[in-house]
């Protein structure tokens, strides 16, 4: 085998790899987007924006104003990216991905959940935004 074979099949293997472990990370997943998002923009309190979306994290995701965070169209989307962007970075830090720790990440960072440095709010929030997301999945069952 020469070199140049030998170097296709080592990137096919790692890729390959790769694959196999984001479809086992998906299968491990249990969380629905659609549900999760509609449970956080639920929970969320009076005076923040939809889906508790900050300045920092709609930067992240879009070049539109901030201004544009109350869009609900617009706010969807960059929440599924957001959604997506936070299940891969939890996922990659070997975290728990539950609705509540997913929605303690949302709302008070991936850093912050990791280090243990959240708030009794912040808990508050994440376990009213699970128990919304149950009773959502609850009414979809019916």
């Amino acid at each position: 085998m020469n070199v140049l074979t030998f170097s296709l099949v080592l990137v096919l293997l790692v890729v390959g790899s790769a694959v196999y472990i984001r479809v086992a990370d998906a299968l491990r997943i249990k969380v629905d987007r659609r549900r999760f998002l509609q449970a956080i923009d639920h929970a969320r309190p009076s005076g923040t924006s939809r889906y508790w979306l900050t300045r920092e994290v709609w930067g992240m995701h879009t070049v539109k104003d901030f201004a544009y965070a109350e869009n609900r169209m617009l706010a969807w989307g960059v929440a599924e990216r957001h959604f997506d962007w936070l299940l891969s970075a939890m996922l990659a830090a070997d975290m728990k991905c539950t609705v509540e720790n997913m929605a303690l990440a949302w709302i008070a960072g991936i850093g912050a959940v990791r280090q243990g440095g959240t708030s009794m709010g912040q808990r508050f929030y994440a376990r009213y935004a699970a128990r919304t997301y149950d009773t959502l999945q609850k009414g979809d069952e019916q």
